[in-house]
């Protein structure tokens, strides 16, 4: 019953504490241990979800959702949902290149390329890690919230695995070396299945090879992809 920026504050605050928790062990592991961990912990996340249907519905979910209103504007339509997401986008990508390229993504690039260095100098990739993944789940927060009130209605398979592999897709045939990479992995794994879907039965499989292809073919993503070739026209 409260107002949306509250339920979306709220979100975001339970999912900092709860990936704070969760992250402080778990982001002691590396490599496919992390991979492993996370993943044991999303389906463990689902169980609990399908059991606690006093809190989730269950297998019924959550109904009656209702559209942002801001100001008496109510957000009821594609198009105006459409017109409102883009710009919170636009300024999480403007943050997101800010991070990057600020003394915090100079550390994060260090930890990714050379972790061992750049423990001798003196960053502590420990709480680099749970710093980003905290950051990571209020994003991820706030994009589920996004979700909830354009649909109205969420339940425990609006969150399934098969999600998290969209999201993880998303990364990498946008380009992780990219900030601008995963609008254009986003569009692919989206718009790209419409398109397909003209070809009745046989879609999914076009789909899948598309995506083999795209990864073979384009091993940093479309995003590296980009940028590649527009650093060899620039020393032309």
């Amino acid at each position: 019953g409260l107002s949306s920026p509250v339920g979306v504050a709220a979100g975001i605050a339970l999912s900092t504490v709860i990936a704070a928790v969760v992250g402080w062990p778990v982001l002691r592991l590396s490599g496919y241990f992390l991979a492993l961990a996370t993943l044991a912990l999303a389906i463990i996340g689902h169980v609990l979800f399908l059991e606690w249907d006093w809190l989730t519905g269950g297998t019924l979910g959550i109904g009656g959702i209702p559209h942002i209103n801001l100001f008496g504007f109510v957000l009821n339509s594609p198009q105006r949902y459409y017109f409102f997401v883009w710009p919170i986008a636009a300024v999480l990508l403007w943050l997101h290149h800010n991070l990057v390229h600020s003394r915090n993504g100079l550390a994060l690039r260090a930890m990714r390329d050379a972790p061992e260095a750049a423990q001798v100098l003196a960053v502590d990739i420990h709480k680099l890690k749970l710093q980003m993944f905290v950051l990571s789940a209020a994003l991820g927060s706030l994009a589920g919230s996004l979700f909830a009130h354009y649909v109205t209605f969420v339940s425990v398979d609006s969150f399934a695995i098969d999600r998290a592999i969209s999201f993880l897709l998303l990364a990498v045939l946008g380009g992780v070396y990219t900030v601008w990479g995963c609008v254009i992995g986003a569009l692919f794994i989206t718009i790209l299945p419409q398109w397909l879907s003209k070809l009745g039965d046989i879609h999914a499989f076009v789909f899948a090879a598309a995506l083999i292809a795209a990864v073979i073919l384009l091993p940093e993503g479309f995003g590296g992809a980009i940028q590649k070739w527009w650093r060899t026209r620039a020393a032309k």
